[in-house]
């Protein structure tokens, strides 16, 4: 798990530039989270979310978006929270009950047990949001109604002795109605802090004299006010929108550049997930792809095919009939007739009710580091039409269309970029490989038997070639790959291959996400 401290390096970077007293729109949503109890704040590390009720903390799986535990203990109204030495702390009260009390919360992140981490008694306000920045621990004292204006920030050394107090300029309480301020974080020198119901940012400094705080200027944000904290995977921001009841992720748009996409390392070599994580999840689904990626997988391999009203969804057979509830090819139904399907129930009943995935939403939940082995369903329209979405979504840098020669071509008018896995008379043999490199394709798929020739793949190597191998779900097979230069072997048994990969030194893929 990320540390707090550690998660702000990225967060600095991002608010680097000349400040503005007008909203600007410098955020940006790239990824949400259906959570009920996202009704104060959210949280988020590597792995889990955490979204924050008034009197209950929800853990989520970050790679499937399924809720798996709930706190215990007595609270009365939480608020925000933030990660600091593998605990949550968040800001408690008794609000609205007079006279205030207010105490830190910790959420043991394995127990999910609720106990008091510092108990301030009747401080004066509620307590609506605690950071620690440095060596000192911030904490915010709600006033609310006539009273907001007295809402004050506290410092306090590390054994808990107030060391300054600052209270909020009229630019920004003004805009608050009968509400206080609901989350803060330190950005560098700028404090960043959101109202009650707003989408809005305020940023503020600590004034050279006085007591008042600086008032620097807004951000817009697609987050609806209320508490909010650094996101441990991305660097990020993590809220929520009460209304809509999601947890929102949040990246900065200067995030979105040519360099940050040229400064991403791809996988060398790993596990490719076939259809996602097939195996345990129905495959070519939303949840499949969510659990590949919180696995650590390399790649994840899926197929795209057009509906009747020419649209790019994911589904491997030509008809419907072994994956869904419907019947027929999937070319005789339009993209609303697919929707009403359920995708999921074949494998399980837990996944009933999931969609069949268009190709725009599968690359949206995609991290930008790992590789997608994108497998046409069709020829030269499929080819064409799934190229000019991976060049709109910014994917270029990691997609590859796994295609015969005449879909390539396509592809390649379409964007010459565009990166080709050759799949003409697949086979595993030194005429395949031989038609590869004379086509100059960036990805090979060796296909048949158990195990690969090492004089095979060292050619392909020598010529800048990426190999891949259908299909291995035996450890010592995939293990032998590994060993004759096959860089991503397709897998079904998605979690006991990547451990075969963890023992041939293959560090699992921790994903970055980049908005766009």
């Amino acid at each position: 798990m990320l540390r707090y401290s550690l998660c702000l390096v990225t967060f600095f970077a991002l608010l680097q530039g000349p400040n503005e007293t007008s909203a600007q729109s410098n955020w940006q949503s790239f990824a949400e989270i259906p959570a009920p109890e996202a009704f104060q704040a959210a949280a988020a590390d590597e792995e889990f979310v955490y979204a924050i009720s008034s009197k209950q903390v929800a853990k989520y799986d970050r790679g499937t978006g399924k809720r798996i535990a709930l706190s215990s203990g007595e609270a009365q109204h939480l608020n925000s929270g933030f990660l600091w030495q593998d605990q949550l702390l968040l800001a408690h009260s008794n609000y609205p009950k007079t006279p205030e009390k207010s105490e830190i919360k910790s959420l043991d992140l394995e127990s999910m047990d609720l106990s008091t981490f510092h108990d301030f008694g009747n401080y004066g306000g509620s307590l609506v949001w605690v950071v620690r920045n440095k060596e000192d621990w911030w904490c915010n004292f709600a006033k609310y109604g006539e009273k907001n204006f007295q809402t004050f920030l506290v410092r306090f050394d590390q054994d808990w002795k107030e060391t300054g107090r600052w209270t909020y300029p009229k630019t920004v309480i003004r805009e608050l109605g009968g509400y206080s301020l609901s989350g803060g974080l330190w950005a560098g020198n700028e404090l960043l802090a959101t109202g009650h119901d707003k989408p809005k940012l305020y940023r503020l400094r600590l004034p050279k004299a006085g007591r008042v705080l600086e008032f620097v200027g807004r951000d817009e944000v697609p987050f609806s006010g209320q508490g909010f904290a650094i996101d441990g995977a991305t660097g990020g921001l993590v809220g929520i929108h009460r209304a809509q009841q999601k947890v929102i992720f949040v990246s900065h748009d200067e995030d979105s550049s040519a360099d940050s996409i040229r400064n991403i390392n791809m996988p060398v070599r790993g596990i490719c997930a076939h259809r996602g994580a097939s195996d345990t999840h129905p495959e070519n689904t939303l949840v499949a792809f969510r659990e590949a990626i919180r696995l650590g997988a390399h790649m994840i391999e899926f197929d795209v095919a057009l509906t009747k009203d020419e649209k790019l969804v994911l589904l491997h057979d030509s008809t419907l009939d072994r994956t869904t509830d419907g019947r027929g090819p999937v070319s005789a139904l339009t993209l609303s007739e697919l929707k009403e399907l359920d995708a999921g129930s074949w494998k399980n009943d837990r996944y009933k009710d999931e969609r069949i995935p268009t190709l725009d939403e599968a690359l949206a939940i995609m991290p930008d580091n790992i590789w997608l082995n994108v497998h046409l369903k069709g020829n030269e329209k499929l080819a064409e039409e799934v190229t000019k979405r991976i060049v709109a979504t910014e994917r270029l840098h990691q997609s590859f269309l796994a295609c015969g020669q005449n879909a390539a071509s396509a592809a390649k008018t379409a964007d010459s970029r565009i990166m080709i896995c050759n799949m003409d008379r697949q086979a595993n043999s030194l005429d395949y490989v031989n038609e590869t490199i004379k086509k100059r394709s960036e990805f090979i798929q060796l296909y048949g038997g158990k195990s690969v020739d090492a004089a095979h793949t060292q050619k392909l190597k020598e010529h800048g070639i990426r190999i891949n191998f259908c299909c291995a779900n035996d450890a010592a097979v995939v293990a032998g790959l590994f060993k004759a230069g096959v860089e991503f072997p397709l897998v079904d048994r998605l979690e006991a291959m990547l451990k075969v990969a963890d023992r041939q030194g293959v560090p699992r893929l921790k994903p970055v996400f980049r908005q766009r």
